[in-house]
């Protein structure tokens, strides 16, 4: 692909496991793409820029939607979300898959909708560059045990500036026929983020059964505390490096509406 109309048309074309190759450049992408099947788009050395423009979401996902970026430029609006589901029917899983992607300028990363579930979000060797907000899985706030993803795993990437919530993952109630989800955050930077976040928590996981935080930099970040860890189900920080940011606090039991 060389052009934002071939790479729209290879999309729309695409049978599910189709791989789309860039070749260098800089694609302006004016429509929201929608997505409803298994797909990599990639560039052999990461030269390739995407730029969304005047809209107010850059990928839709679906039902069966599995998007798998790899070497890519992503570039928004402080308007934009780059991704979020439908509000509605999202009847099966989805899922995203970002390697070795810088993404900017952003709206937030993502925006789950109440009853969207994904199987696998997962994030390596990635930059989130003056957002907003990155990960917005907090819409199940009916505190029935449902969440919003299974696996959220951030490895190897860096945050910085995103100055409202970083990662918000949440699943409330003490439903405990359901046993997740897990987040994994390690290896990771974060740093100048939360400025404008109102809990003042940097890294939110309320209710989240199974968290691992470990090896990360937790570097100049506005917010009261990095982290509040579910002690009775196991959770510590292990080897985390935080300087002039919030302590990762860790209580024994949350309250049912979790207020910390």
């Amino acid at each position: 692909m060389s052009n934002s109309s071939e790479l729209l048309a290879a999309i729309d074309k695409a049978n599910s496991e189709d791989v789309i190759l860039l070749e260098d450049g800089n694609y302006l992408i004016d429509k929201t793409i929608n997505l409803s099947k298994e797909l990599t788009i990639t560039s052999k050395e990461q030269k390739v820029t995407i730029q969304f423009d005047a809209l107010k979401t850059g990928f839709l996902m679906h039902p069966k939607g599995i998007l798998h970026l790899e070497n890519l430029n992503i570039i928004g609006t402080p308007e934009q979300d780059l991704f979020k589901t439908l509000d509605e029917n999202m009847s099966m899983a989805y899922g995203i898959h970002l390697n070795h992607v810088n993404i900017s300028n952003f709206k937030s990363v993502l925006d789950a909708s109440k009853s969207s579930f994904a199987d696998e979000i997962t994030i390596s060797g990635s930059q989130f560059i003056n957002c907003k907000n990155g990960f917005l899985l907090d819409k199940e706030t009916d505190d029935k045990g449902d969440y919003n993803v299974e696996f959220l795993t951030v490895t190897n990437s860096t945050f910085d500036n995103i100055s409202n919530e970083v990662i918000d993952f949440y699943r409330g109630g003490y439903d405990e026929s359901t046993i997740g989800g897990v987040l994994t955050l390690s290896n990771n930077v974060f740093k100048n983020c939360g400025k404008e976040d109102k809990d003042e928590i940097l890294i939110n996981t309320r209710g989240i059964i199974n968290v691992t935080m470990k090896d990360n930099l937790f570097t100049n970040n506005k917010t009261k505390l990095t982290a509040v860890l579910w002690g009775a189900k196991g959770q510590e920080p292990i080897n985390n490096t935080i300087t002039n940011s919030g302590e990762i606090k860790v209580v024994e039991n949350i309250a049912l509406k979790l207020v910390y």
